[in-house]
């Protein structure tokens, strides 16, 4: 994941999951899930979870 993220070269795309990452410019919103984690729900009526280990990533990137 982390090579395809390094030729991507944009910081729009974030990390959320071992095998998972994300368009920040079409998170619709976040919600609270079970043990620590998040859902995301994108624009396209997608739903991921969103990894305890890259919640703080996410969250300092959208400025939370």
């Amino acid at each position: 994941m982390k090579k395809i993220l390094s030729k991507l070269n944009q910081p729009d795309f974030i990390q959320i999951a071992k095998g998972a990452a994300i368009n920040v410019n079409h998170l619709q919103s976040l919600e609270a899930a079970f043990s620590g984690s998040m859902t995301a729900f994108l624009t396209n009526q997608l739903k991921m979870q969103v990894s305890r280990k890259y919640l703080p990533q996410l969250r300092q990137q959208l400025g939370m």
